[in-house]
């Protein structure tokens, strides 16, 4: 599961854009929290758009906004079962840019933070709906996590390449050809920090403060 993460206006994301013929918007955001509105880059008829999107799923067939189910993230093991997802994976897909995202280690049962980023900007697998002609929303696909991961926590992110991005933002790539896209894997070298649990505070939006330990690394 991925519940926090960092958008940083950066050259590197400024770059990662132009990739996709998108401009920037909106400013450096740090501990985005599900129902938070977040930066998604969809396909639109013409070209690939960046637009605000509420980081919860609300199902165009739903009566709304709802807490009832936890629609921030979707797993790609049910994302062609699932009533909710399966339409968004067959057609509207999207991405989610972030520079990092948080993680929680439970140990003894004390739980850490984590800060887990690359070296440059990260692209993470999402879908999209619209409801109501109202809100735009979105979900997280997550798998299970890596070996390097595992240890932090059961599940991580869909993490993407560029090549492998675009292949996913096009509505013309049938849904049975992504499905490689979530193998146990990390394509992308990533390291990770242990921050300040302080960053459990949804309202805390300043950047992470890393605590220097042997457990800070990288997994490539």
């Amino acid at each position: 599961m991925c519940g926090r993460f960092n958008y940083v206006i950066s050259e590197g994301m400024v770059s990662l854009f132009d990739e996709f013929g998108v401009e920037v918007t909106g400013a450096t955001r740090y501990n985005l929290a599900p129902t938070e509105q977040v930066s998604i880059i969809r396909q639109t008829s013409e070209k690939p758009q960046l637009i605000e999107a509420r980081w919860w799923l609300v199902p165009n067939w739903s009566d709304g906004p709802s807490s009832q189910y936890a629609m921030f993230n979707a797993r790609a093991e049910t994302l062609e079962t699932s009533r909710a997802f399966r339409d968004p994976f067959r057609h509207k897909r999207c991405l989610i840019p972030a520079s990092s995202y948080i993680e929680w280690q439970s140990e003894s049962g004390q739980k850490q933070a984590y800060e887990i980023y690359a070296n440059e900007p990260l692209l993470f697998a999402g879908i999209w709906d619209e409801w109501n002609g109202k809100i735009t929303s979105c979900a997280m696909i997550t798998t299970q996590a890596s070996e390097q991961l595992a240890s932090i926590h059961k599940r991580m992110p869909v993490m993407l390449r560029v090549e492998q991005a675009k292949q996913w933002l096009d509505v013309k790539t049938p849904s049975n050809e992504l499905r490689h896209l979530f193998e146990t894997k990390l394509d992308i070298p990533v390291h990770y920090q242990m921050i300040d649990n302080s960053i459990g505070n949804v309202r805390n939006k300043t950047k992470p403060i890393h605590i220097n330990n042997n457990r800070n690394m990288s997994l490539f």
